[in-house]
């Protein structure tokens, strides 16, 4: 698990439910979370726990939250400004 939440420091990590499943269900949000994961794809059908964690974060803000200090390699507590550096490669329009 150490070596997945260091890799996560640096690259961009989603994840997807398993292809093979045939139900509706959708998996752990915090487990991926927690090990550093950026984006976690959940079925919006099944209105779970989940998507009640998920509900719970992110509504009525800009769909997204800064990760602790620890996992951007900070140490424990984070002072002061950090600055964050994007380079986008893809973008698409939904006009």
């Amino acid at each position: 698990m150490d070596s997945l939440t260091k890799h996560a420091l640096v690259h961009l990590r989603r994840v997807y439910p398993r292809g093979t499943r045939i139900d509706s269900s959708n998996m752990n949000v915090l487990q991926f979370w927690r090990n550093g994961s950026h984006i976690t794809s959940l079925n919006w059908q099944t209105y779970d726990k989940s998507m009640q964690i998920n509900e719970a974060m992110f509504v009525g803000s800009n769909g997204w939250v800064l990760k602790p200090a620890k996992q951007l390699g900070l140490g424990e507590t984070m002072t002061g400004r950090l600055r964050l550096v994007v380079e986008l490669i893809g973008i698409s329009s939904c006009e």
